[in-house]
């Protein structure tokens, strides 16, 4: 029976992460998980780790992994363009991106608040925001892409190639109706 445990190890990513916790946990580095180094300590000092606490540390050690490593491939991205300044900076930033898309009407008047998602050619959701304003530059590893961009419940799809250079633009315009 596991009771009186006075201090708990994980590890993994876990020292990466900026958590505060309690001060009978120590978080550990990945080889001391490789190695067993997940368990429980007994006040005695003894230590005292049945196989099923062990599966359970290292599944939440490895959930945690995955959830670091899903964060960490955010897509770069910056958003705006509302009123000429912005645009002026947003064009300035435009070298250290691979992907400009433009929201707009059908008119040419700009857009704001369109919420973009891009996946992968795998189906992996590498980026979902809603734009700031008419203009969303992001930074994409090459390969296609499939981008679907939502204003006032109208969803439009557009699949693009992202090359190793230079800057792909994918525009979006809607009818809408004032």
């Amino acid at each position: 029976m596991l009771t009186n445990f006075d201090r708990l190890y994980i590890g993994g990513n876990t020292k990466r992460l900026d958590l505060e916790h309690a001060p009978d946990i120590s978080l550990v580095s990945n080889s001391a998980v490789i190695n067993g180094g997940a368990s429980f300590l007994e006040p005695e000092g003894g230590y005292v780790m049945n196989r099923c606490i062990q599966m359970l540390a290292t599944a939440a050690v490895l959930l945690l992994t995955f959830n670091m490593e899903a964060r960490a491939a955010d897509v770069p991205h910056i958003s705006g363009g509302v009123g000429a300044g912005e645009r002026q900076e947003l064009l300035a930033k435009e070298r250290d991106y691979n992907l400009k898309i433009i929201g707009a009407e059908k008119s040419g008047n700009h857009l704001a608040d369109v919420q973009v998602v891009i996946e992968s050619a795998r189906k992996e959701r590498v980026l979902d925001t809603t734009m700031d304003g008419p203009i969303l530059l992001a930074k994409l590893a090459p390969g296609t892409y499939t981008i679907r961009a939502t204003f006032d419940g109208k969803t439009l799809t557009r699949t693009v190639t992202i090359a190793a250079q230079g800057l792909r633009q994918a525009d979006f315009r809607w009818d809408v109706s004032r």
